[in-house]
């Protein structure tokens, strides 16, 4: 059920923006897995003074990847589905109905958390001008897979 907000249904849209795995090793290029705890795992300081700059939105931090025996690419779950993170959650309490997706990897995360978003009900759009691939054959089937699974590419 989605509550309106006066006459214009536009207003009552509220959407998040879904920033896929910012830590510096990911944006630097200086890894493609991430260790826990470590500098390369901190988001890095040009996504975290962007987001310092946004006034008046909430920013919530969502960790995944944190069982070292089951992959977890999405941000919603690992990927066997046995654990999920608090961004469900988190986009069930603030009302936010569309979910815009950048970062990286396009062929990893990304496409995870963008088929996964749709999973659980959320229009996804993700934008492409905003997330970078390992391969591009691999980025390209991702892109292929999350157009198919329902997500805007914008």
């Amino acid at each position: 059920m989605h509550e309106v907000w006066g006459s214009n249904p536009v207003l009552a849209m509220r959407r998040a923006l879904v920033i896929v795995d910012a830590q510096h090793d990911f944006i630097d290029g200086a890894d493609d897995t991430i260790e826990q705890g470590t500098h390369g795992a901190e988001i890095h300081p040009r996504v975290a003074d962007a987001l310092v700059k946004v006034r008046d939105t909430p920013v919530y931090h969502v960790h995944k990847g944190c069982d070292a025996l089951v992959d977890s690419y999405s941000g919603f779950a690992d990927n066997a589905y046995t654990k999920f993170t608090d961004l469900p959650r988190l986009l069930y309490e603030a009302r936010v109905d569309t979910v815009v997706i950048c970062g990286l990897a396009t062929d990893y995360c990304v496409r995870a958390t963008a088929i996964d978003a749709t999973r659980f009900g959320f229009a996804t759009e993700v934008v492409t001008g905003a997330i970078r691939g390992v391969d591009t054959t691999t980025t390209k089937k991702a892109l292929a897979d999350m157009a198919a699974a329902g997500c805007k590419l914008v």
